[in-house]
């Protein structure tokens, strides 16, 4: 339990620089939120899907990239407790930065919403940098969002309207979706963990 602890300070130690800045500018978007509702909604959550990317990549990726993976790895720590201890460094990066302005919002609802999206976000971000050494593996979640997400609305109402009004449905029910993706992420972090277990001691 201490290597894991230390690790998560460690990662805190490293990259309290840039928490701190998009902390910041939450807070920001946040006082901005009352002024101009609509804008500054967009920028929140451009702001949210930065934090979760950034951590994510902060913690594993450039382990990756610095090749002290290995280094971690001889540590007196299993590798599934290691790619478990970088999900808890990105997590409580991701739940600081949201809920230390996020608290000024005054609205409990809406703050479950962003912790839950943030929180599934840095999961779809650093999940195929831990299952894959690739480079490549980080840009996923950006080509899944950008070729999925954006144009999903227009062909599923062009070509399957019976799974588009299922998704409208599914949109009506956000405190459910955002329950789903809060018991959803940690399941992933595991399997993510454990998978990787697999390929280091094989």
């Amino acid at each position: 339990m201490r290597s894991e602890l230390n690790i998560i300070r460690r990662d805190w130690s490293e990259f309290n620089r840039p928490v701190l800045m998009l902390t910041v500018a939450m807070f920001v978007t946040v006082f901005l939120t009352r002024l101009s509702p609509d804008f500054s909604r967009g920028l929140l959550a451009g702001l949210m899907i930065s934090a979760g990317y950034g951590y994510a990549q902060f913690c594993f990726f450039t382990e990756r990239q610095r090749r002290t993976l290995d280094l971690l790895l001889s540590l007196p720590i299993r590798p599934q407790n290691l790619v478990l201890s970088k999900y808890a460094s990105a997590y409580s990066m991701t739940l600081f930065t949201v809920n230390v302005p996020g608290v000024f919002l005054g609205n409990a609802r809406e703050l479950f919403l962003i912790n839950a999206a943030a929180i599934f976000m840095a999961t779809l971000c650093m999940t195929p940098t831990v299952l894959s050494e690739k480079p490549w593996a980080t840009q996923v979640p950006i080509w899944i969002f950008v070729l999925v997400v954006f144009p999903a609305k227009t062909l599923l109402a062009q070509h399957f309207p019976a799974a588009y009004a299922m998704l409208a449905a599914a949109g009506s029910y956000p405190m459910l979706l955002a329950t789903s993706a809060l018991v959803l992420s940690p399941m992933v972090a595991v399997v993510a963990a454990l998978a990787f277990a697999r390929r280091s001691c094989s």
